[in-house]
């Protein structure tokens, strides 16, 4: 399945992606036991291709994100968008409402989770 989708990606653009849904899909397993995967993914969100040419390109500016902080958690989704198969998406999804619906969350994830949902697609 990878395979396919992997066009001119390398193996390594595809790992952190698939990463970042297997923290999303062992939080989903067991919040309780899985809390780091949170930390995780908030880490993620903060360095994501961060010193990539890719945080001055026109998909970030087409995304008229709110700050340039933002960058890493959209691309992170938007890569992670061209990977994700129909249950990936479901489990993403799952997991962004229940993220989004907490009110425990700082106003900086809740906007980084905001971004890599936009970028999921």
């Amino acid at each position: 399945m990878l395979v396919q989708n992997l066009g001119t990606w390398s193996t390594s653009e595809v790992i952190r992606p698939r990463i970042a849904l297997l923290k999303v899909i062992a939080y989903l397993d067991d919040p309780y036991r899985r809390a780091k995967d949170i930390l995780d993914l908030k880490a993620l969100f903060n360095k994501y291709d961060a010193h990539s040419d890719r945080i001055f390109s026109d998909e970030l500016f087409d995304a008229k994100l709110q700050d340039s902080n933002q960058a890493s958690a959209y691309l992170l989704g938007l890569d992670l968008g061209l990977i994700a198969t129909d249950s990936d998406r479901k489990l993403l999804q799952e997991f962004l409402e229940r993220q989004l619906d907490r009110d425990t969350h700082t106003e900086r994830f809740r906007l980084h989770l905001e971004v890599f949902q936009q970028g999921i697609g």
